[in-house]
């Protein structure tokens, strides 16, 4: 009888501690670490302040941009200003008081007759000329020197034969056709360019 009580008292010993073993795996701070862990590896929630400056935190606005200011418009050089040159002709070549700096001749040119006419603030200036450039080249020459004045491009009606162009600024005009001749172009050029503008 007293071996088996002492069998029974250490299978109960033995128990006991299985028991508080697994009691022990379960504890509440053991607990806590796995659930620490399970927290720490989720993101924070994004939080914003409440009206009394607790609350969930919130991302910084992006920085308002800089504002952008445009770059000051130049106002383009007058055509021509006053005193405008006094009315003349001439054949063969450019008239005094030309203005060639709006109306150039094209290259390898030969100019058969040239005016000017001056009207209160209007200049009307006009030439013909020939050269050996074809009609479309006689125009692209003239589309690439008259842009940078702020001359604008239009097409207008030509005579039978002929290409012309008209190019336009406000109330100045510089019209320019052009024939297809033997070895070139024949080509004439009218502006009215109004002084000022």
């Amino acid at each position: 009888m007293r071996v088996r009580a002492a069998v029974l008292a250490a299978f109960a010993l033995a128990l006991v501690i299985v028991v508080a073993a697994l009691i022990a795996g379960r504890m509440p701070g053991q607990g806590r670490d796995a659930a620490s862990e399970i927290t720490a590896s989720q993101p924070e929630p994004s939080r914003s302040p409440n009206a009394a400056g607790q609350g969930l935190e919130q991302n910084p606005s992006p920085t308002a941009p800089t504002p952008f200011r445009l770059p000051a418009v130049r106002q383009p050089a007058p055509l021509v200003t006053a005193p405008l040159p006094k009315a003349a002709t001439a054949r063969g070549s450019i008239v005094q008081g030309f203005p060639t700096a709006v109306i150039p001749l094209a290259p390898g040119s030969s100019v058969t007759f040239s005016s000017v006419s001056p009207d209160r603030t209007r200049l009307t200036a006009g030439l013909d000329a020939t050269c050996n450039l074809s009609p479309d080249e006689v125009l692209g020459y003239y589309r690439t020197a008259l842009a940078p004045l702020g001359l604008v491009t239009t097409s207008v009606p030509a005579l039978a034969g002929s290409v012309a162009e008209a190019f336009v600024r406000g109330s100045s005009t510089v019209t320019v056709s052009v024939t297809a001749v033997s070895g070139g172009s024949r080509y004439s050029v009218h502006g009215v360019l109004v002084a000022g503008s």
